[in-house]
C-alpha cells in the first residue's frame, strides 16, 4: 500500500508504505473502493471514486491516482479521515451496497459520508466491521464508567480534593 502525503517529499512517502500498520492507531482492518458522496451543510455532492481503509481507530478516504497522470505504482491521495471516538453508522435497510459514515466534530457538527459498494457482500462486511468496532468502544466506554463508579464508591474521601 502506497499513501501520498505529499508529493514534493518522497521520503514520508516512503516512511508511511512501509510502517502503514503502525502509523494509524491500529492495525488496517479493511479497504476498498467505493464510491462516496459527503453530505455538508444539509447539500449532497455528487459521487467520488475514493479508497477507503478502515484502521481500529481511524478510518481514512484517499483518491486513486491516476496512472495517466505518471504514476507507475498505485498511490493514493489522502483526502478526509474520521476518527472512530467521532465516528457513527447508519445502515440502509433498501439497500445493503450503501451505508453512512457519520464523523462528530467537537463542536457539534455532523459531517455524513455515504458510501457505495460495488457489491452486496462488500457493503454488509463493512457494516459489520464498523458495527463491532463501535460496540468494543461503547463496551469499553460503559467499563470506563463503571470503574470510575467503583473508586468513588470505595475512596469518597478522593473526590474532595
Amino acid at each position: 500500500m502506497y499513501i501520498v502525503y505529499c508529493q514534493n517529499k518522497p521520503k514520508s512517502e516512503h516512511i508511511v508504505s512501509e510502517y502503514i500498520d503502525t502509523y494509524f492507531e491500529g492495525r488496517l482492518l479493511l479497504q476498498d473502493t467505493f464510491m462516496v458522496s459527503d453530505q455538508d451543510g444539509g447539500l449532497l455532492s455528487r459521487m467520488k471514486e475514493r479508497r477507503v481503509f478502515l484502521f481500529e481507530q481511524i478510518v481514512i478516504f484517499s483518491e486513486p491516482l491516476d496512472k495517466k497522470k505518471g504514476f507507475s505504482t498505485p498511490g493514493y491521495l489522502f483526502k478526509n479521515s474520521i476518527k472512530v471516538s467521532c465516528l457513527g453508522l447508519e445502515e440502509n435497510s433498501d439497500d445493503p451496497c450503501k451505508f453512512t459514515l457519520i464523523s462528530r466534530s467537537s463542536s457539534g457538527n455532523l459531517e455524513r459520508f455515504t458510501l457505495h459498494s460495488t457489491s452486496p457482500g462488500v457493503g454488509q462486511a463493512w457494516v459489520h466491521q464498523v458495527s463491532h468496532i463501535l460496540e468494543n468502544q461503547r463496551n469499553f466506554l460503559n467499563g470506563k464508567t463503571f470503574f470510575r463508579f467503583l473508586r468513588k464508591k470505595r475512596h469518597p474521601q478522593r473526590l474532595l480534593m
